[in-house]
């Protein structure tokens, strides 16, 4: 599913698709099996969170925003749903993205769910995104949106 919402001054372009597809078989924290479900799934077992992004996944995103912003998007890396879900959408996605002017940076965040998550920094603006891969290594979830402003928080004056 594609949505382009306008937000600030530039619009964004968000894809979820294949989510179930980049979601990996363990889970950072346990489940309890539902004792009303009867079909008796069983539960999987919990692993330690990754602490670390995958190492496809960064430099796939700049893969991905230099290709928007020359047109040379290299559209054999995704799965074929985000394909079709996206590539309608990629004069707009290059217009956002250009937009941001130069990238200066792409920093993990965190893991969740079978994706990385990224603070992308721009010239004129933050961004979140959010990357996963299939089995096969292809990317079959990514969404970016603005970052919502970062709170400071001021300092303690000194205790006189």
């Amino acid at each position: 599913m594609i949505r382009v919402f306008a937000v600030g001054a530039f619009a964004v372009t968000v894809l979820v698709a294949g989510a179930a597809a980049a979601q990996e078989e363990t889970v950072a924290a346990g489940r309890i099996q539902n004792t009303f479900d009867a079909n008796g799934r069983p539960t999987p077992r919990a692993t330690p969170a990754r602490t670390e992004a995958d190492v496809r996944s960064e430099p796939a995103i700049r893969a991905f925003v230099g290709g928007l912003q020359t047109g040379t998007v290299d559209w054999s890396v995704f799965t074929p749903n985000v394909v079709e879900q996206l590539r309608p959408a990629e004069a707009q996605m290059s217009e956002a993205v250009r937009g941001l002017g130069a990238l200066e940076s792409v920093e993990f965040f965190q893991h969740r769910d079978g994706a990385d998550l990224f603070l992308v920094r721009f010239a004129e603006a933050d961004t979140q995104w959010i990357i996963g891969f299939d089995e096969a290594g292809k990317i079959a979830a990514l969404m970016f949106r603005p970052a919502p402003p970062i709170q400071h928080t001021p300092e303690a004056a000194p205790a006189e």
